[in-house]
């Protein structure tokens, strides 16, 4: 039997050193506000809409994060804050409108 140079105890082990987390709110703030300089007004109006706008400027998922959409670009648009509600509360209408698209299926 082999005995051990320290003592009789085991070597340390160094722990296993952890990749950081990337903070997501961080990182989709600083897409959000890349977006939004290369779109600066809101583009409700393109789609129908009336061109009334209010209060700030906001990303819009035209798919649903929930329903599979992402943060590409692609399925994104910048509305103001009034018509983001009004997106958001006619859901239905601004399907037929294109402000909201379904997740596509293959």
């Amino acid at each position: 039997m082999r005995r051990l140079n320290n003592g009789g105890h085991l070597p340390s082990v160094p722990k296993p050193t952890k990749k950081p987390k990337r903070n997501l709110k961080v990182l989709w703030a600083v897409e959000r506000g890349k977006w939004l300089e290369l779109h600066p007004t809101c583009q409700a109006s393109e789609y129908g809409l009336s061109t009334a706008c209010g209060g700030p400027l906001q990303v819009h998922h035209r798919t649903p994060r929930g329903s599979g959409g992402s943060r590409e670009a692609l399925p994104l648009m910048t509305v103001c804050f009034t018509h983001h509600v009004w997106i958001e509360a006619n859901r239905e209408e601004a399907r037929t409108l294109g402000l909201l698209v379904r997740r596509a299926t293959f």
